[in-house]
């Protein structure tokens, strides 16, 4: 099974690199910005196919999504070759080591992949484990769904094959669906796979490119990115927990904004330079290439947008800031009045722009979303500033050097812009976490559901430039401390080595390091404090289907196999989700009825839900669950067990009362299968013989 995995973390990064790479390529890119914003294009075009599939009634698979989008990449990539052969502005051959960037890359690459090894594949325990969460039942339904009907649209999305979908971001669905449909492994396991892919490579190097834009490639916080990005428990690593509610297609979104935030800063620096950093080849011209980054910047927005549109919001919060600071600084011609108040102009029409989608009838579900309150004043304000990650812990030592970056960037003019992003974030969280649900909540933060878990995600990857920031500060504080430098000296020469590439000495790199260490395994004795290595003990028990917050145990599961064997996936029965039968679909391919945890509003289910014990009795429900063609009802739990009691309160046992009080002398029902305290039952309809 471990085999399996790996294979299909390399064919999955085959899909999602190769056709990029080629296409990116043609249009005359760089090596590296090719192989960094490859996943932009594969994920739209795949996107796209599998919509216009859905629309003329092709299947969508493996195949005929990915070789026509192959196809594609290698014919842009053969005209690219025969024009600049045509024009001889071949580009100079060179080394690896004489791309910019080539170490930090590879630094980058390293970290990336060892430390989504100790947290997310070594706590697995199998490879085809998974965490039974709130969300994780939808994202395991869907990619089956893919599978079976053919149908891989985003716009026609559905739990259930021969019903109507709708719009639903699911590019880690498709990217799963691809890995199922070429070597026919468990969902689980291409759900590891993809979450392993995004983790490991597709975040750091969108990260790599964004960290090098904003410091430069030679300098030691570019280098220390390479740890930033896997430090905060706020992201990844939140996403993936039990206690969550699993938000992988919102992970997906997150992993690619770095990759949208580079591409704006790409189109937006020829309004400053003379000579544009954009050109590819010595003789493309500066036109040429800043129309083909303009047409990749529109496809990472969209690659975003079909992730997840919360993703894109938390993207737009970048956007609204960083074109802020540009209009403000590359209109020095203009007086400082007139520059404002083009700032002010920008800020009114963004507002505008957001009350506008707020109020959208399309949004009015998302945006209405409600959300508890977490803390009153001051807990808001010690949650952000202690890089809360609220199904993980606080992270006291990172939120102190978040605060030293903080501090670190008003010293330096060239990067004090990256305050403006973060702390408009920070702002839109504090009052999300502090705020009851009503219109205000609404207005700022509805476009994240309300959502303080994705709200806080946002904010780490804000502050993971900052955290650099901090941590060189605090390496050349101590390199000064060491020389016994005056205090008024000092903060000359901290503000002048911020202002320009920050080198740092062996003490500094070490304390560095020691403090990175410290952030990653040592425990501190305050409330709620946590560490990467806690999280992945955390991770092996909600791994483990034996361990007590589990309640779909290994037994479980094994017999949700047997009932499929024993009726094939043909028969459809009815279940109380909430046992962990909700993922009997996903898993097995049962037909059941209830596959999410979410309530319903559904009559039918409702009713079936509270009465369908009276089976024999009851009229109305004998009607209506003939009419859903129901034969069978599945237990996996006893009534009175207190496994049910570990799920939200949102999914009540008197709700489904019909179901858990079904007993062997049950009129209405006869006992098909029998294991422990699980149950299968045949319905025995009135007049059935």
């Amino acid at each position: 099974m471990w085999t399996l995995l790996f294979e299909s973390i390399l064919l999955l990064l085959l899909f999602l690199y190769v056709p990029g790479i080629l296409f990116l390529r043609g249009l005359g890119l760089r090596k590296s910005r090719a192989l960094v914003y490859a996943p932009l294009f594969t994920i739209v075009g795949y996107s796209l196919l599998a919509i216009i599939y859905s629309k003329v009634g092709l299947v969508s698979n493996w195949v005929s999504l990915v070789a026509p989008l192959t196809a594609l990449g290698g014919t842009s990539f053969l005209i690219g070759l025969f024009l600049r052969q045509r024009n001889n502005s071949h580009s100079p051959k060179a080394s690896l080591t004489q791309y910019k960037g080539a170490a930090s890359l590879a630094l980058y690459c390293v970290v990336a992949i060892a430390t989504t090894t100790l947290l997310y594949i070594l706590p697995l325990g199998s490879a085809d484990a998974f965490i039974c969460a709130f969300d994780i039942a939808h994202h395991m339904a869907v990619p089956r769904v893919f599978i079976e009907t053919g149908n891989w649209s985003t716009l026609s999305v559905t739990l259930f094959p021969g019903e109507a979908g709708s719009f639903y971001p699911s590019v880690n669905s498709l990217c799963a669906a691809l890995i199922i449909s070429a070597l026919d492994v468990p969902v689980t396991l291409a759900i590891n796979a993809t979450n392993i892919v995004f983790t490991s490579l597709v975040f750091p190097l969108g990260m790599w490119l964004f960290m090098g834009k904003v410091f430069g490639w030679k300098d030691f916080r570019t280098y220390l990115g390479a740890f930033c990005c896997m430090l905060f428990a706020a992201f990844p690593w939140e996403l993936f927990t039990r206690s969550a509610p699993t938000l992988y297609a919102f992970f997906v979104g997150i992993c690619i904004v770095p990759h949208a935030m580079a591409l704006l800063m790409d189109c937006l620096e020829p309004w400053q330079e003379k000579r544009s950093p954009l050109r590819s080849y010595p003789n493309t011209s500066r036109n040429t290439s800043i129309c083909s980054r303009t047409v990749i910047f529109f496809v990472a927005l969209t690659a975003i947008a079909l992730s997840h549109p919360s993703a894109f919001f938390s993207y737009i919060l970048f956007a609204i800031a960083y074109i802020a600071y540009v209009l403000f600084t590359r209109t020095a011609s203009l007086s400082r009045g007139k520059r404002i108040a083009i700032v002010v102009l920008w800020l009114l029409f963004c507002l505008v722009l957001w009350v506008l989608l707020n109020k959208a009838p399309f949004m009015s579900s998302t945006v209405n979303y409600e959300y508890p309150a977490k803390a009153k004043v001051l807990g808001g304000v010690a949650r952000i500033v202690l890089m809360w990650a609220p199904h993980v812990g606080v992270q006291y030592i990172l939120g102190f050097v978040v605060g030293i970056g903080v501090l670190a960037c008003l010293f330096d003019k060239k990067r004090r812009w990256l305050l403006f992003p973060f702390l408009l974030t920070v702002f839109i969280t504090y009052f999300s976490i502090i705020s009851s649900p009503g219109a205000f909540k609404s207005m700022l933060s509805g476009f994240w559901y309300n959502h303080h878990v994705r709200l806080m995600s946002t904010i780490a990857v804000f502050a993971m430039p900052l955290a650099a920031q901090g941590f060189a500060s605090i390496a050349i504080a101590a390199e000064l401390i060491a020389k016994k430098t005056s205090k008024s000296q000092a903060l000359k020469s901290i503000q002048q080595k911020l202002n320009n590439t920050a080198s740092i000495t062996k003490l500094g790199t070490t304390i560095t390091v020691i403090a990175i260490v410290a952030i990653a395994i040592i425990p501190v004795p305050l409330p709620r404090q946590t560490t990467l290595y806690g999280y992945e003990r955390k991770m092996e028990n909600f791994n483990n289907p034996s361990y007590g917050t589990s309640f779909l145990t290994q037994e479980e599961r094994d017999f949700l196999q047997t009932v499929s064997s024993t009726i094939g996936n043909e028969g459809v029965i009815f279940n109380a989700p909430h046992d962990g039968s909700a993922y009997a679909y996903a898993l097995s391919g049962i037909n059941i009825v209830n596959r999410s945890f979410h309530e319903t509003d559904d009559y039918a289910i409702r009713l079936l839900a509270s009465d369908i014990n009276s089976i024999a009795t009851n009229k109305e429900v004998a009607r209506i669950a003939k009419d859903m063609n129901i034969e069978y009802v599945i237990q996996l739990d006893a009534p009175t067990s207190e496994k049910r009691t570990l799920y939200r309160p949102s999914v009540r046992n008197d709700s489904w009362k019909g179901v858990l009080e079904i007993r062997e002398d049950t009129p209405g029902f006869e006992l098909v299968l029998a294991e422990g305290d699980m149950r299968l039952y045949r319905i025995i309809y009135p007049g059935t013989p």
